[in-house]
């Protein structure tokens, strides 16, 4: 939500598509269990449309860089934490933001 100078909220939707890459530094430990060095590390760049709010249709380039710890392994799956960044331009200006997500990884 975006706080506006009239005092209402505005919604905004942000759609991404991206092509990226990923590297994981070590070799999984094992298909099962906990795996303390589970790490990867990602890099992507797209393209984001803005739905509602001021800036509504309005499409830009996104660059999106993360660092994930998945350590929880199962036979089909991954979990754990992912620290997310990403930088989008659009003809309006630059917008940035950062995220902690918890991530599954479905196999």
């Amino acid at each position: 939500m975006i706080d506006d100078s009239k005092g209402t909220n505005i919604s905004r939707n942000h759609s991404q598509v991206l092509v990226g890459v990923q590297w994981t530094p070590f070799k999984p430990a094992s298909n099962r269990g906990f795996d303390g060095r589970a790490f990867a590390l990602r890099a992507g760049l797209g393209g984001e449309l803005v739905d509602g709010g001021e800036f509504d249709g309005t499409f830009g380039g996104v660059a999106q860089v993360s660092v994930s710890w998945l350590p929880a392994k199962g036979e089909d799956y991954e979990f754990g934490v992912e620290l997310r960044g990403q930088t989008s331009y659009f003809a309006h200006g630059l917008e940035i933001g950062m995220a902690v997500l918890a991530t599954v990884k479905m196999k």
